[in-house]
């Protein structure tokens, strides 16, 4: 299950990369690194959606162990499904990422390839910088500007002076989290009449 209302960019990423799949007869890859809480999930998981109910595909998704050599080799026993490997930098010692390249790059094989983690430095680099392997990838250290307007517009309550002056501290801010945003907005309704400074002294966030 997703969420119902899908904000920011993600809906225009999400349908760029499912059309890719569907207009060629070949693998999609999609890395999809940063912080927790920054929306890489629901990105993956709408696209697996979309595997599933446009593309009447399987979708095997990969979490909770560390797969090894056999694993491997029965993926390269399948073809035409979405393969989705959840904290790929955490479950998939750099060696079995490299043994799966040449799945990747294999003509005769059509996959939908959802990668997520949070640590670049212990995915391959082998797979950044190559489009064959992975065509796509999105960062999501911070959470887009688009998603931070739509997000509180959904809340009329918000003073538009601590609108402004949040804002202005987040385009400063060189990370910023879904759970970030909905941490400081859900406070200040709770405490409506606080400055931004005054809510920053009570709540666990620090970017600001």
């Amino acid at each position: 299950k997703t969420k119902e209302i899908i904000l920011g960019t993600t809906t225009k990423r999400v349908m760029r990369e499912w059309t890719r799949f569907c207009k060629y007869d070949e693998t999609v890859g999609s890395i999809n690194d940063g912080d927790s809480g920054g929306g890489k999930t629901l990105k993956c998981d709408i696209l697996a959606n979309l595997a599933v109910l446009k593309g009447n595909m399987v979708v095997l998704k990969v979490a909770g162990f560390e797969p090894t050599e056999k694993e491997i080799q029965f993926f390269q026993t399948i073809n035409h499904c979405c393969l989705y490997f959840d904290e790929f930098d955490k479950l998939f010692s750099i060696e079995i990422q490299n043994k799966m390249l040449s799945l990747l790059t294999n003509q005769s094989k059509k996959f939908l390839v959802l990668i997520t983690g949070n640590e670049t430095r212990r995915i391959s680099n082998f797979l950044y910088g190559r489009t064959q392997r992975a065509r796509y990838r999105e960062s999501f250290n911070k959470i887009d500007e688009q998603f931070v307007k739509d997000y509180m517009s959904l809340y009329p309550n918000i003073r538009e002076d601590f609108k402004e002056e949040f804002l202005s501290r987040y385009r400063k801010a060189l990370t910023f989290s879904v759970d970030n945003l909905e941490g400081v907005i859900s406070e200040h309704l709770d405490y409506h009449d606080d400055t931004l400074d005054e809510l920053l002294e009570y709540i666990n966030i620090q970017t600001l």
